[in-house]
């Protein structure tokens, strides 16, 4: 028989057979990105690890030997101080401009997700006759994907094979209002060619380009990327400004396999969204006013969705360092003989 198990003082403990196992679509999901959990072929749950394949810190010293830098009329860059950042102006003249690109093209690898995180400032909520971008770009500027603000539209840019698809920010899934203070944005690739996009704001995710399935084209004509920051001013003649702190350019990939059983796991969550008590006898009714009938019906009836595994994680206190601990120590959740 199986066995049901729940944490007592940071270990794994039995506290019953469970008489008839029953296969479950368990359901977990993650509470950021909203995708379901991966398992591998023979039920064991998988996880990847972020790589850093570019590093930026815009330090003074190396900052011209890492990006090209190119810049019309009044256009220019700068460090800011204590080497905290960097920034580009336009200069108070039209027609100025700056773009900065770093000199590494970011290779996607097959099968791997691919990420930039941007930190972004851009002073005010937008300027009729300014355009301001930030995101990943090719060497031809063909292909790519960046924020743009576009005077005062805030937009997503999808550039493939010279087209673009624009999204405004009023359009997006969670629609944002922009503001001049910093703000952290993640651009999110599955790739493949085929795969659906995702954008972050302030580690949310605001909007989902959803491309499997949709389209006879790729997403992206290529997905070998460049970091990269433009700001121009195409009628206005504000001196205008863009600061940018870090950035990294991650590989999502790494994946390893966890070993572990999960009818015990869904029946242990199963009671958890039920409202009844880990440690107690899953048929007393008393708990919480909740009626178990037994543990196959629980079992039979334990669908987690995201909204119910925020609340399991919620009632189990367990914070990832803990999370952590407890699956290194699922692998001893197999078949369980009781006495």
């Amino acid at each position: 028989m199986s066995s049901l198990v729940t944490l007592d003082n940071g270990k794994l403990v039995a506290i019953g057979p469970i008489s008839t196992p029953v296969a479950l679509d368990v359901g977990i999901t993650d509470n950021v990105h909203g995708k379901k959990s991966t398992y591998a072929a023979f039920g064991s749950l998988k996880t990847v690890s972020e790589t850093i394949i570019g590093d930026y810190r815009f330090d003074l010293l190396t900052f011209e030997s890492s990006h090209d830098v190119v810049v019309t009329g009044f256009g220019r860059y700068a460090i800011e101080a204590g080497g905290t950042g960097a920034r580009i102006v336009t200069g108070a003249l039209a027609s100025s401009s700056c773009t900065i690109t770093s000199k590494e093209t970011h290779y996607y690898q097959a099968g791997r997700g691919l990420m930039i995180k941007q930190s972004i400032i851009t002073g005010d909520s937008g300027t009729a006759g300014n355009v301001r971008e930030w995101g990943l770009i090719n060497t031809a500027k063909t292909n790519g994907t960046f924020l743009r603000l576009n005077g005062t539209t805030l937009q997503w840019v999808i550039l493939n094979n010279g087209v673009e698809t624009v999204i405004n920010s009023s359009a997006w899934d969670v629609p944002v209002t922009h503001n001049g203070f910093g703000h952290i944005w993640y651009i999110q690739m599955e790739w493949l060619g085929v795969g659906d996009i995702y954008l972050y704001r302030d580690e949310v995710l605001v909007h989902t380009l959803n491309h499997v399935g949709t389209s006879t084209e790729f997403s992206i004509g290529t997905p070998d990327l460049k970091l990269y920051y433009y700001i121009a001013n195409t009628s206005n003649a504000t001196d205008l400004y863009m600061k940018f702190g870090c950035a990294s350019v991650i590989s999502e990939g790494n994946s390893s396999s966890i070993r572990l059983n999960q009818q015990p796991i869904a029946h242990a969550l199963g009671l958890l969204t039920k409202g009844v008590v880990l440690g107690q006898d899953p048929n007393n009714t008393s708990y919480n006013d909740v009626a178990v009938n037994s543990d196959k019906e629980m079992m039979t009836n334990a669908k987690i969705d995201a909204i119910q595994f925020g609340k399991v994680i919620e009632l189990m206190e367990i914070n990832n360092k803990l999370l952590e601990k407890v699956v290194k120590q699922l692998n001893i959740i197999s078949d369980y003989d009781g006495e």
